[in-house]
């Protein structure tokens, strides 16, 4: 069984606002900086480099080495919950780190992140940029609620489509064994496993809002029976279907 997340807490305690800033302090994203490039002025990235589906290293872009590694808070809050954003990036805490790395040891990337409580202070612990490393072709585009969108260019894309019941089909060929990871043609959607959500749960992680998890449809075959969507209730999650 897999989720598929889409967004993090609405809880204001668990929305904390942080924006990107450099060692010394000044912005990250600063369009009048000269070296900047498309990316809401963001030196060396560009738009949604991080939501790729791939690790970083010395050949991508952007570099490991040109990502933001400090963050300021933009409003006040006591205590930071485990998964949230940190600017346009996830952020995640040793906890959730943990339990993501003991199911799929090295293959996500964890990027430390310095967290600025105030301008000399910063949050005790660790926090890190999480970077999903694999994209997975799991999704079958025409059993789900996305369709394609066509640029002036005439080139393809994909949305979510317009019912107002978001749910995907998934195949579980492609997903077993799999824990967490981006679906290729829709690189926004991020799934993760029965596993990881009930290890996620267990841990009491803050700042996922089982509201926004939504269990997706398996299917094993294109020739799989299909039947009806059996909906069942779990705690304040919106429960889609489940196909066996």
């Amino acid at each position: 069984m897999a989720y598929f997340i889409t967004g993090f807490s609405y809880v204001p305690q668990y929305c904390p606002q942080f924006d990107p800033i450099n060692e010394d302090g000044s912005k990250f994203f600063d369009p009048k900086n000269e070296e900047v490039s498309d990316y809401q002025g963001c030196r060396g990235l560009s738009f949604n480099a991080l939501k790729t589906g791939h690790r970083l290293d010395e050949t991508t872009n952007p570099t490991p080495a040109s990502v933001y590694r400090f963050a300021k808070m933009a409003g006040a809050t006591k205590i930071l919950p485990d998964i949230f954003h940190a600017g346009p990036e996830i952020c995640v805490n040793q906890k959730v780190k943990d339990a993501i790395e003991v199911l799929e040891p090295s293959e996500h990337q964890f990027l430390p992140i310095t967290l600025m409580r105030t301008k000399k202070k910063a949050f005790e612990g660790s926090y890190y940029l999480l970077v999903i490393g694999q994209a997975l072709d799991s999704v079958i585009f025409e059993e789900s609620n996305l369709r394609w969108q066509v640029t002036r260019s005439g080139s393809k894309y994909v949305q979510p489509g317009i019912n107002p019941e978001d749910y995907r089909t998934l195949w579980k060929s492609k997903i077993t064994a799999k824990h967490l990871w981006r679906e290729r043609m829709y690189l926004r959607d991020i799934y993760i496993s029965d596993q990881l959500y009930q290890k996620l749960m267990e841990l009491k992680v803050r700042g996922i809002d089982a509201r926004n998890y939504r269990k997706a449809l398996e299917k094993d075959g294109p020739n799989a029976p299909v039947p009806q969507p059996n909906e069942e209730p779990l705690s304040r999650s919106i429960i889609k279907f489940i196909r066996g």
